[in-house]
């Protein structure tokens, strides 16, 4: 099979030539046309073509040996540098058909694919259907083949007569030589100055200088005092063991209700600040909370309904120890001053949350974005335990996006385990919905 596409290139490479063969040997026309469609059919039909095969070689085997014959002529024949043909094939792939979709969603064929290459440099697929259709990946990158043909391609001189530029030599100038006249030079009569008289000044004697007195300075005796060296006491700072960032926080079952003291939380689903740009302190125990400086004005909303109120200070009976407030359901805000305690002493849950941020609820095509405003401050108090207490913990839930953000100041006053802002994700399961959570989420800190 090698031999015979080797034989076929020749072919083509000769097709230009055989119409000059045949004129030169006084045979009949060779109908090269023919011959090729011969060649092609016999090939598909898995024939032999050797009788092709040796009309072809019989007239390259001529060619040559006349080219060769034209290159020992001598000066009288134009010899190419070299004895060879330089051919390129070239092509392009395209399928078309009239009314089919076939962008790269719907194309019937594809090479996305994934794998890895062999020992024997073979390329295995793992992956790659798409819609049932296996893909095909790309070959790697091969070199192009030369052929040599063995022929020359001979060159022929334009036959015209050289071009007579015309160029006619100037005439010289004529140049009538003038004999210089000499110059008339005029006598030169110098003007000698007048001369002023003048009188030598008396020189007079000078002064002798006064005597000099030289006398010696004082010293005064310099009295050093004795030096004390100071051995300085530099103390050894002690070494502690940092806290190690490997806690995970325990969960709690968070909803979409509003208002106070609902659901595991202290608020829920809603917006707050302070009444009257007062600070409002929240303490969260065991049993209750406790609201004091001021209270705090609240406005909160759902999927189906929206309410608002004011909480005023005092203490409330509650066993919600997870988190102040709870933003699931929509986007909401705090603003103002603050103080969280963690006054609690149980060690389960083992988390205290400020503000709990996910994307439970809400339209499932928006984001829930929780905001601490520009101007707000945020002062966290934690125990002196292992407990942790978090102003802003984002949760990933159900594979949907969500935003907690950070414009105003969050100072982590005292205690240990103390976190500004925090990230888990607690589920990713969700199916029924493109949204990319990973990409679309942030978790921002503008201030500090």
């Amino acid at each position: 099979m090698k031999k015979n596409k080797k034989l076929l290139m020749s072919f083509l490479a000769m097709n230009a030539i055989l119409p000059s063969y045949a004129a030169n040997t006084g045979a009949p026309a060779l109908k090269t046309e023919k011959m090729y469609t011969k060649i092609i059919k016999n090939t598909v039909q898995g024939k032999s073509n050797e009788k092709n095969y040796q009309i072809i070689e019989k007239i390259l085997k001529s060619k040559n040996k006349e080219l060769k014959d034209l290159y020992l002529q001598g000066d009288y024949i134009v010899k190419p540098e070299y004895l060879e043909w330089q051919i390129f094939f070239t092509g392009f792939y395209d399928e078309y058909s009239e009314g089919r979709d076939n962008t790269k969603e719907n194309a019937a064929y594809h090479s996305k694919v994934s794998g890895y290459y062999d020992a024997d440099g073979n390329y295995v697929m793992t992956s790659g259907s798409i819609n049932g259709l296996m893909g095909k990946p790309h070959q790697q990158l091969q070199q192009p083949k030369e052929i040599d043909l063995g022929v020359t391609v001979q060159v022929r001189e334009p036959g015209r007569q050289p071009i007579s530029l015309g160029v006619s030599k100037p005439s010289m100038p004529m140049v009538t030589p003038i004999s210089p006249a000499s110059p008339a030079v005029s006598a030169i009569t110098p003007i000698l100055p007048p001369l002023v008289s003048f009188s030598i000044p008396t020189i007079v004697a000078p002064t002798t200088p006064l005597p000099v007195t030289i006398t010696s300075p004082s010293i005064s005796t310099v009295v050093v005092s004795g030096f004390n060296p100071v051995n300085p006491v530099i103390a050894i700072p002690t070494t502690f063991t940092p806290p190690a960032l490997d806690k995970i926080s325990t969960g709690f079952s968070q909803g979409a209700a509003l208002g106070v003291n609902v659901e595991n939380n202290i608020l829920g689903n809603a917006s707050a600040n302070p009444v009257g740009g007062g600070t409002t302190v929240v303490k969260v125990r065991d049993t209750n909370f406790d609201i004091s400086g001021v209270g705090f004005n609240w406005n909160g909303y759902n999927d189906s309904t929206s309410s608002s109120g004011t909480q005023a200070a005092g203490t409330v009976t509650s066993n919600y120890k997870h988190t102040f407030l709870n933003a699931l359901a929509g986007s909401y805000t705090i603003s103002g001053n603050w103080e969280f305690r963690n006054e609690t002493t149980v060690s389960s849950p083992n988390t205290t949350r400020f503000v709990s941020v996910n994307h439970a609820y809400g339209a499932k095509t928006l984001n829930t974005v929780f905001e601490i405003t520009a101007g707000s401050n945020i002062d966290l108090y934690g125990r002196t335990d292992g407990h942790m207490t978090v102003g802003i913990e984002y949760q990933s839930y159900d594979a949907l996006p969500a935003k907690a953000i950070n414009n105003g100041v969050i100072t982590l006053k005292s205690g240990k385990n103390l976190f500004g802002m925090t990230a888990m994700i607690e589920r990713y399961a969700y199916t029924s919905t493109s949204r990319k959570p990973l990409e679309e989420s942030t978790l921002e800190n503008n201030n500090k």
